[in-house]
């Protein structure tokens, strides 16, 4: 980061401004404090202060695990019991539920010492701990070598050829895989990113990004969902010039509204797919094969490979063909850790990741996600996704959520589109039995930090 010098790294509240030299010196805030290589525990919103937290520790090789700041004390005291961190990074006002002693305080924040001493050794290439899914209740992290940040990180870099000229906004949680790739990939490219917590639903953010000159916007479907519903396409500003989507998979009529857009303002659209398991992303449309290919995840990025799997495990070769898919790049990381006993020894490069997903490629290379392997069912005997059925109703114009198992289909929507005839649609789209669908009224549909239902929150309840 030195040879970008004094142009601007981090524009917070007020347009204080962090250039690249002030980041490399903020190390000083924290690390003459710090003694040895220990597991460091941010616990984050985003404010420049965290993201300056963060850089320092990656820089310095000193392993972090980040944490949303919503995290409950339960969970948070778990956590900290399992991996035993020696260091802390948090919000001053915030009441942790064990003792620390406090070594510094950087303007609303707080660098603790944990009095648990617990000494252990921490493989030198292990550079970050993240949970899979935004949720604050997870306990099992991914454990992210610095090869694997480095190399996904130059490659969606070089993919999206950012450079020193573009400007991003935080739209996303930097503890969530998706939003820490985006201030990875930015500062990595000498960019600048607007350090903010407003909501895109706010005046605050569309002055924000008008003021800044911000040249990309980067969002999960839940976002752009959003964005469509304020015809953000009025509210843009002229220095726009780039959209990244990634988090899941956009529904196809979003998509095209996104990409007629784009195509209209003379702005750039890539949707990417990703997994924290991969670092972040491990694909990309490019902006001109949106409307061709529209659905698709793309191709993957740089020295990345996609395969697909038959239910022999075998690979397919032919198009069209849906089978399981897996990936193999320099950014698969390296399992789970589920306490500080994980952290000795990252072993062997992983080979190949199993993404969890189905899908199929076309005569050209292009992937299409079917689904989850997880979010199929059997009803009578035939494999049925849920995914699909949530499609049917969103295409519909229909919000909702559906949980299954084999034999029965929970379908959950606002109690103000409950005149949808939901059994007599879906009957007739799948060929199911109306008697196999059950219909719940739920006006808000939980959701995780990513913008994805919640599926875990609304299976206990529902």
């Amino acid at each position: 980061m030195h040879s970008y010098d004094d142009t601007p790294a981090l524009i917070g509240k007020q347009s204080a401004v962090v250039t690249f030299d002030d980041l490399c010196a903020w190390s000083t805030n924290i690390l003459p404090y710090m003694e040895g290589r220990h597991l460091t525990l941010i616990i984050c919103n985003n404010h420049i202060d965290v993201v300056s937290a963060y850089v320092t520790c990656i820089r310095a090789n000193i392993p972090v695990i980040l944490l949303h700041e919503s995290i409950v004390d339960e969970f948070l005291e778990e956590i900290l019991e399992r991996f035993k961190p020696r260091y802390l990074f948090f919000p001053s006002k915030r009441e942790l539920p064990t003792a620390v002693e406090v070594m510094n305080q950087v303007g609303m924040y707080s660098l603790g010492r944990c009095y648990d001493d617990t000494d252990y050794v921490i493989d030198r290439n292990l550079a970050l701990l993240l949970t899979t899914s935004g949720s604050t209740g997870s306990i099992k992290f991914v454990r992210i070598s610095h090869d694997n940040l480095l190399a996904n990180t130059a490659d969606i870099a070089r993919t999206l050829l950012i450079d020193k000229c573009d400007r991003t906004i935080t739209m996303m949680p930097m503890s969530y895989t998706y939003g820490l790739s985006v201030i990875n990939t930015h500062l990595f490219s000498g960019a600048s990113i607007v350090v903010d917590e407003c909501s895109i639903v706010s005046k605050e953010f569309f002055q924000h990004i008008e003021s800044h000159d911000v040249s990309t916007l980067n969002g999960v479907p839940f976002t752009y969902e959003t964005l469509i519903r304020l015809k953000f396409w009025k509210k843009l500003p002229k220095s726009l010039r780039r959209m990244t989507q990634a988090g899941g998979k956009l529904k196809l009529k979003e998509f095209e509204k996104i990409s007629d857009i784009c195509a209209e303002l003379d702005i750039d659209f890539y949707s990417m797919y990703g997994q924290t398991e991969a670092t972040a992303r491990m694909s990309i449309l490019d902006s001109g094969m949106a409307v061709e290919k529209k659905g698709s995840i793309g191709l993957a990025i740089g020295n990345g490979e996609f395969e697909l799997r038959g239910a022999d495990g075998e690979r397919i070769l032919e198009p069209n063909i849906i089978g399981s898919l897996t990936y193999v790049g320099g950014n698969v990381t390296y399992g789970y850790a589920t306490g500080w006993q994980d952290l000795a020894e990252l072993g062997d490069a992983p080979s190949m990741l199993d993404t969890g997903d189905v899908a199929y490629f076309d005569a050209e290379g292009y992937y299409y996600i079917v689904g989850r392997e997880k979010r199929f069912v059997k009803i009578h005997g035939n494999r049925v996704s849920l995914d699909e059925i949530e499609a049917i109703l969103s295409g519909m114009g229909v919000e909702n959520a559906v949980l299954g198992k084999d034999d029965e289909i929970r379908v959950f929507i606002p109690e103000r589109q409950l005149d949808v005839d939901v059994f007599k649609v879906l009957s007739k789209k799948t060929k199911i039995p109306r008697r196999i669908f059950q219909v719940f009224d739920r006006n808000d549909i939980p959701r995780l930090q990513s913008g994805k239902v919640d599926y875990q929150t609304l299976a206990s309840c529902g």
